[in-house]
């Protein structure tokens, strides 16, 4: 056998540390000494084939599984597609089971995967030793700490001394299981009090200097169950839900019951091309085991749904598998769009009712679930359970009602758009795949509607996003002219903005007119124009749609619009958010939306104070 991947495992060390593309295979032996290093490590490593055969294993990893497959001990491992992080059992130990592609030069699969294995199984008898019910788990970690340790030692050292002297000053257990990563044990009792402080330590660590642009941030998991080990199980589930929310925050899971504390200013950019590359590998493999591929957003799609589905489209379309668009009304917000479709015979039959999608579906469609996570917001959510696979692909922050069964996801809260997160994935799909002039268009306009021009939720990558768009033919005119309003669109608009009234100093709120046609279209860009106006930092405007009512919300600067949507029942970014209220009145979603709104300032008054 050959040593070429353990040169490449170097260089995938390297690479993951500097925030770098994954190594292209090299044939060049590795240094001599390298091997028997290897060898010799406690810790268990291996290189399996993507068909799950073994190529090469240390001693660490034979001993370990003496002679059994790693896809004994875990069924959701999968060496065609790679995870993060998995946590396994195997013979009586308990481990995190960690996974690299390694890809060949000039074709984005990846030929094989490098497996190791990191042993916890000291920390969890610890963790038995604190006791059976009377304990809560608390998982905590120092976002982006790698790239925070290359630019600033001396900030990640802080940081990682401000969370240690919390977790003693809480009289708890403190161990780390990995760099920037603890695991702590506390009396149950003790989370009350922490809970009211809002688990300050989340405002203290933000408060370090740093000389470079990576902010200090922590995301606590607090998991409290019937057990030790239920309630590390509910740290984990909410340790997955606050990375899923943007990181720096704290989530409570108390037997499934959860709350929510920080997370309320802007995210910085945490989306790395590791992750892209790995996600666009994985999606070329289950495009290709696919008969169809079915896409599909929210219902009532908008220019970010648009946008990706036909970026989507181009990379089903490069491996040969048509590719369709679950759609469930004509909505005006898209009609341009809809109308530029009709008008090209390359994607005549391309739009599809939800009711033709659910006859289509067969148990070799992939489903895309696009700017969305959640099930209940599809136009065709019976297709889900049906499909053989389901991708989840969305740029909004976590929920609690999030589909918890995808076969592939790939959700960031700090990037600007769904379109620029499909945008980066066709870079790396295959060498060849290109979008045409118009989907670049197209996914070029779902970016800019989703940055209102790239004015608000738009950072470097957003910008790099952009510029390969435009690289691929993208004209910004043509994207303008599909979002030119009509003169009864304008004065609309004009008239729901002229209802409006400040509730607080700098919140505005109003209400669509009776009888108004696309209301709740209307609504979003009536807030749009509202925080234009200055002295407006958020503006929230209710729709009347039979018997529910509509709020768009939007803001600029760190006023978060999203705790105050999640408090409705909705959800969405920071500075924008939605949410729908049924079986009420407009008056009595005004309501709760003004004590929603008064609530937060309460709660933001009260840190400040």
């Amino acid at each position: 056998m050959k040593n070429w991947f353990l040169s490449a495992l170097s260089g995938a060390k390297k690479a993951l540390r500097e925030n770098m593309d994954p190594p292209v295979l090299s044939e060049k032996l590795a240094a001599d000494a390298l091997p028997r290093l290897l060898d010799r490590m406690n810790l268990p490593m291996a290189l399996i084939d993507p068909k799950g055969a073994l190529m090469w294993a240390n001693k660490s990893y034979l001993s370990l599984m003496s002679g059994y497959d790693v896809t004994s001990f875990t069924r959701s491992f999968d060496p065609r597609f790679p995870a993060d992080e998995q946590n396994v059992r195997i013979r009586g130990r308990i481990l995190d089971l960690y996974v690299l592609p390694l890809f060949d030069d000039g074709d984005s699969g990846h030929k094989s995967c490098f497996l190791y294995l990191v042993d916890h199984t000291a920390e969890r008898e610890s963790l038995e030793s604190a006791g059976n019910t009377e304990a809560a788990i608390i998982l905590a970690q120092i976002d982006n700490f790698e790239e925070l340790s290359d630019a600033d030692g001396e900030a990640a050292r802080a940081a990682e001394t401000a969370l240690t002297e919390s977790a003693i000053s809480w009289g708890g257990i403190c161990r780390r299981y990995e760099r920037g990563k603890y695991i702590i044990v506390i009396e149950r009792e003790k989370v009350a009090e922490l809970r009211k402080k809002k688990f300050a330590v989340l405002d203290s660590v933000r408060e370090i200097k740093t000389v470079s642009a990576v902010p200090v941030t922590l995301s606590i998991a607090v998991g409290i169950g019937d057990s030790v080990q239920e309630s590390e199980k509910s740290a984990r589930q909410a340790m997955d839900l606050a990375l899923g929310r943007g990181g720096d925050q704290c989530v409570l899971n108390e037997n499934g019951a959860f709350s929510f504390f920080g997370g309320r200013g802007q995210i910085g950019e945490k989306h790395s091309r590791v992750k892209t590359r790995m996600f666009a590998a994985a999606m070329s493999n289950l495009i290709a085991e696919s008969s169809q591929v079915l896409i599909m957003g929210h219902r009532s799609a908008d220019f970010d749904c648009a946008g990706a589905a036909l970026g989507l489209a181009r990379c089903a379309r490069t491996l040969n598998k048509p590719a369709y668009l679950v759609i469930d009304n004509k909505n005006a917000a898209i009609a341009p769009f809809l109308a530029e479709l009709d008008a090209r015979p390359e994607y005549d039959g391309f739009g599809i009712s939800p009711e033709r999608a659910e006859r289509m579906t067969t148990p070799d469609t992939l489903v895309f679930l696009v700017d969305t996570q959640r099930k209940n917001a599809a136009p065709a959510p019976d297709i889900l359970a049906r499909a053989r696979s389901v991708v989840v692909i969305d740029h909004h922050r976590k929920g609690l009602d999030s589909y918890p069964s995808a076969t592939l996801q790939y959700t960031e809260p700090t990037a600007s758009s769904t379109c620029e997160l499909v945008a980066e994935s066709i870079q790396y799909f295959k060498p060849d795949v290109r979008p045409t002039p118009f989907e670049a268009s197209m996914l070029m306009a779902g970016m800019m509607v989703d940055t209102k021009n790239f004015s608000v939720s738009s950072g470097a990558r957003t910008f790099e996003a952009a510029g390969y768009l435009r690289r691929c033919g993208a004209d910004s005119a043509f994207v303008r002219q599909l979002r030119q309003d009509d003169m009864d669109t304008y004065n609309d608009r004009a008239a729901i903005v002229k209802t409006a009234v400040m509730a607080f100093p700098g919140v505005a709120v109003a209400a669509c007119p009776p009888e108004l046609k696309n209301a709740a279209l209307l609504a979003a860009q009536a807030a749009d124009t509202l925080t234009t106006i200055r002295g407006v930092e958020a503006a929230f405007v209710l729709a009347k749609n039979g018997e529910n009512v509509s709020v768009s919300a939007r803001s600029i600067g760190d006023f978060n619009v999203q705790l105050i949507m999640e408090a409705i029942g909705g959800g969405g970014q920071l500075n924008v958010a939605g949410a729908i209220l049924p079986n009420c009145s407009e008056a009595q979603a005004k309501d709760r939306v003004i004590q929603a709104i008064g609530d937060y300032l309460d709660a933001q008054n009260s840190l400040g104070s």
